[in-house]
């Protein structure tokens, strides 16, 4: 199913109107120069990716059929009006996640260790199912080189799944604790980034994908995480992974602390996070366009504000975001509700 243009047209979200101000009590009135637009309803997760070019720009979403009952990936430029489905399976236990590889996009559902896990690998000659030879995955890390990397909840244990063989590649598992549980992941181009409960704290870890370097922590303690917040893939293969991944903590003055880390190098330091900008407002979904931090604190009225070298700036909206994408001048917002927005902002720098 490739046309949903009047499916889409029939459920639209638009915001409403928008508040500027460096007074985190205070809510001008002030519009957005253009509306959100909807791009798909009933998504489960989804990617952003970027090129170089100023509107090149491309999603891939993991979307619920409801009538079907079964989940479909699709993919859209969002220049276009059509979403073409790439692939399509019945809907799974625990979380729906993918990962671009360089072999296909590997998608499905995430079990907990107790049962078969059921994920799928698209390729551009088709699609084939993962054979797991036992429980399969929580966290889907990584798909290079014919294996799918993942962390096993039931072997406790980072686990790369040979393609060809079906079997784990044991030279390369690496043990992990089985009292940490994976909350959310971040898939970059060269790591995959995460929030983590090691009781009675939390850490924000990350696992290098093209060296065998185990799970790095970069921020640890019992304070309070939120993110890691999403980034796009950037799609040159010449250049190193120059974008920024961010989380904010909760500090003890009570403000929100956004941390950020380059996420090229900073695997292979002991703690390379540094401070990015200290706000009054508290975080509950983020992202970085054009280096600077656009965040969500959900509540009545939801606020979306635009830390700058100069202040914050804040506005009123009508949709809760889940998840925010920046994608060169616009925000792809994933709603709590399953809806995925485009929203166009205009950044400072």
């Amino acid at each position: 199913m490739k046309n949903i243009t009047a499916y889409l047209l029939g459920v639209l979200i638009t915001g409403c109107g928008t508040g500027v101000s460096s007074d985190p009590g205070a809510l001008n009135t002030v519009a957005f120069a253009s509306e959100p637009v909807l791009l798909l309803a009933n998504v489960l997760t989804t990617q952003a990716v970027t090129s170089d070019a100023e509107n090149d720009a491309t999603y891939v979403a993991i979307v619920e059929d409801a009538e079907t009952h079964s989940a479909r990936l699709v993919r859209q430029d969002i220049r276009e009006t059509e979403s073409t489905e790439l692939d399509r399976m019945p809907l799974g236990k625990g979380a729906a996640q993918l990962v671009l590889g360089t072999d296909g996009i590997a998608w499905g559902f995430g079990g907990d260790g107790s049962e078969p896990a059921t994920f799928r690998l698209v390729r551009s000659t088709g699609a084939t199912d993962i054979p797991f030879a036992d429980h399969g995955p929580v966290d889907v890390l990584d798909e290079r080189s014919n294996k799918l990397v993942y962390i096993s909840k039931h072997d406790c244990a980072i686990e790369p799944l040979d393609f060809t063989t079906g079997q784990i590649d044991k030279r390369y598992s690496t043990n992990v604790s089985c009292f940490m549980t994976v909350e959310s992941v971040v898939q970059t181009k060269l790591v995959a980034f995460f929030r983590a409960s090691d009781d009675p704290g939390y850490s924000i870890r990350g696992f290098y994908k093209s060296m065998n370097l185990g799970l790095q922590t970069v921020d640890h303690g019992d304070s309070d995480f939120v993110g890691p917040f999403p980034s796009t893939l950037e799609q040159s293969s010449t250049y190193p992974d120059a974008q920024q991944a961010t989380w904010s903590r909760t500090g003890k003055d009570g403000k929100s602390h956004i941390m950020s880390v380059g996420t090229s190098p900073w695997s292979l330091l002991p703690n390379p996070g540094s401070e990015l900008q200290v706000i009054d407002d508290a975080v509950d979904a983020g992202a970085m366009v054009n280096g600077e931090f656009w965040g969500a604190t959900l509540g009545e009225p939801t606020i979306l504000f635009h830390a700058t070298s100069t202040g914050v700036k804040r506005y009123k909206v009508d949709y809760e975001p889940r998840a925010m994408f920046g994608l060169h001048n616009r925000l792809i917002v994933l709603t709590a509700d399953g809806t995925l927005l485009e929203q166009p902002i205009v950044a400072d720098k």
